[in-house]
């Protein structure tokens, strides 16, 4: 699995997402491996996107050494990597590379729309603010245009490229400026008859991934995606 951090397109690292990823390993019985991407906004889109691409595409070659064997291949993004995570499987596909086993998505911002429901009624937190998440967008796609771009925005995907997609696991926290792109993307894929559901942990704020040690919340949610992982993998 390929695990791509979030921070905004422009903060974090593997190592502030490293026991996220490590409880993630555990609970789906899977190497799992994080890009160190170029952030914004010295280097804008699609800086860190290419490097996720490059990350999967060399994903086995990398890991070999440490006797990873070559088989399903997930991704995996929280936040900002979501975004990245669903943009390289789009980008990948429309380069005819071969479709990867699934994706695990974890409250991703998926389009630069800062006028939904939740980024209404969260604009102040707790936590991420509407107004920071603007500043991380601006970061991001500097002074291109994106306004109709998939891999910038993942919810302008056609049908056809959506409808492609492998399996993916959606999950969204309940007090989140993000959580009406997640539930965007979930009725997207629904309209087109796909079988994804859409968990949404109540009462916690975005990120709470990364509180494992303290939250059990946080730990239940990625059991439960270790278990989607596995499914994907076809090891149950």
């Amino acid at each position: 699995m390929v695990f791509v951090h979030g921070g905004g397109f422009a903060f974090c690292s593997p190592e502030s997402h490293e026991r996220c990823a490590r409880v993630l390993a555990l609970e789906c019985g899977l190497p799992v491996l994080l890009p160190d991407y170029r952030l914004a906004p010295e280097n804008p889109y699609p800086a860190g996107l290419m490097d996720v691409v490059a990350t999967i595409r060399n994903a086995f070659a990398v890991s070999a050494p440490f006797g990873v064997a070559a088989g399903p291949l997930l991704l995996s993004g929280d936040s900002a990597g979501a975004n990245l995570a669903l943009a390289a499987l789009l980008h990948e596909a429309a380069a005819g590379r071969p479709r990867m086993a699934g994706a695990l998505l974890f409250y991703g911002t998926y389009a630069g729309d800062f006028r939904t429901e939740s980024y209404r009624n969260f604009e102040n937190g707790p936590g991420l603010t509407t107004a920071k998440m603007q500043r991380y967008w601006r970061w991001y796609v500097g002074d291109r245009d994106v306004s109709a771009d998939p891999l910038a925005c993942p919810l302008l995907a056609s049908d056809e490229a959506l409808a492609a997609l492998p399996p993916l696991h959606l999950m969204a926290a309940g007090v989140d400026p993000l959580l009406s792109d997640s539930i965007a993307l979930h009725q997207r894929l629904k309209q087109l008859g796909r079988g994804e559901a859409l968990m949404v942990v109540p009462g916690v704020t975005h990120g709470f991934l990364q509180n494992t040690l303290d939250l059990a919340a946080a730990r239940e949610a990625l059991a439960k995606a270790g278990a989607e992982a596995r499914r994907m993998a076809g090891a149950n």
